[in-house]
């Protein structure tokens, strides 16, 4: 057979692709890239998807931890007060103990204590408050006689003080107790201007 024969009968038996066929490949080969596209922007999305929602629980966790620090430091806060109230409470009733019946307060270990204070550094204010009250007196026989007050009743003077100083939200609870003290100072011959400058010098102290 001839050449020309042999390509009919080629073309004829399938040995060649017709334009049909490759137009049909082309389209399958082009569906079979939109079908990848589609799914590689599928998992691009999901992908998205998933890293947004990590950010959100993130941010909750954080808010939420926040809220949980906020809530902590209230509570301490809180907690902090009342021991502290607590203590004052505590405190302004071992104070007003100690007063005796007379109206006085004893320059002693345990008013010391109450203050947080050693007996030896409450006790070396004394020269200071003289001082305080000398110049308060502008009559030398009234200063000597206030100093000498004040001398024998300064654990009352130091109570008195610290009740003003440290206990001033309490007042309603203690001022009979002042009252009572402050009777007994002026009772005792104590001139008001050297009460008062007495317990100036004392104020920043307790």
């Amino acid at each position: 057979p001839s050449t020309q024969g042999l390509v009919l009968a080629g073309e004829g038996s399938g040995f060649g692709k017709t334009t049909q066929e490759e137009m049909e490949e082309e389209e399958e080969k082009e569906a079979t890239e939109e079908e990848m596209d589609e799914r590689q922007m599928a998992e691009e999305r999901r992908r998205i998807e998933r890293e947004e929602r990590r950010k959100r629980e993130q941010e909750r966790r954080q808010e939420s931890e926040e809220d949980r620090k906020r809530d902590q430091e209230v509570r301490q806060k809180r907690e902090e007060e009342a021991r502290k109230r607590k203590e004052e409470e505590e405190g302004l009733v071992q104070l007003c103990l100690l007063q005796k019946a007379d109206g006085s307060f004893a320059l002693d270990a345990r008013l010391a204590a109450l203050l947080g204070l050693q007996l030896e550094v409450l006790s070396s204010w004394l020269e200071e408050v003289l001082s305080a009250v000398d110049k308060a007196v502008t009559s030398a026989d009234m200063a000597a006689t206030d100093q000498e007050v004040l001398k024998e009743a300064y654990g009352t003077l130091v109570a008195v003080a610290t009740l003003r100083k440290r206990y001033g939200r309490e007042r309603e609870s203690w001022e009979l107790i002042e009252a009572k003290a402050m009777k007994l100072l002026k009772a005792r011959g104590l001139e008001a201007r050297a009460l008062e400058a007495g317990l100036a010098c004392l104020l920043p102290k307790v």
